[in-house]
Parts: C-alpha cells; structure tokens; sequence
C-alpha cells in the first residue's frame, strides 16, 4: 500500500515541479514590453499556440499531478481505516 502513496506523491511532486517551472519561463506583460524578450518569445513559438495548447497542457499537467495527491490520499485513508 506504502508504494501506491509514493507513486501518487512522486506524480503529484513531479507535475507540481513541471507546471511551475512552465509558468516561471513564461514571461509576463511587463517583459513582453522589453523588444529583446519579446523577440525571443515569439521565436519560441508564442504566435504559433493560437489554439492555446501550451497552456492546456499546463493545466493537463497540474491535474494530472492532483489525481496523483488524489491516489496518495485514497491509499493513506485506506489503510487508516483498515486499522
């Protein structure tokens, strides 16, 4: 039972850790208005995500992470209650 909560926890850490490592090399508004970074940004890609799948995966990657908090805290509470 002890590997089903780390698994869980290991998922829930690891799309933690890539969501917020996404959002932190996103630039925000105020550093789109610098002509370097927004040349790098747009060569990056920016203008070709107009359906928005970069962002939509951000969010498929958070969720994926919770369903994972979600097995640790099945598995924690399962065991506690077999006890």
């Amino acid at each position: 039972m002890a590997k089903k909560r780390n698994i869980g926890l290991s998922v829930f850490f690891a799309g933690c850790t890539i969501y917020g490592r996404t959002a932190f090399l996103a630039p925000n508004p105020e550093e789109l208005r610098n002509e370097v970074v927004a040349e790098d940004y747009h060569a990056f890609g920016a203008d070709r995500d107009s359906l928005g799948v970069l962002h939509g995966l951000r969010f498929y990657i958070l969720g994926v992470g919770v369903v994972g908090l979600g097995v640790a805290l099945e598995d924690y509470y399962a065991e506690r209650a077999k006890k």
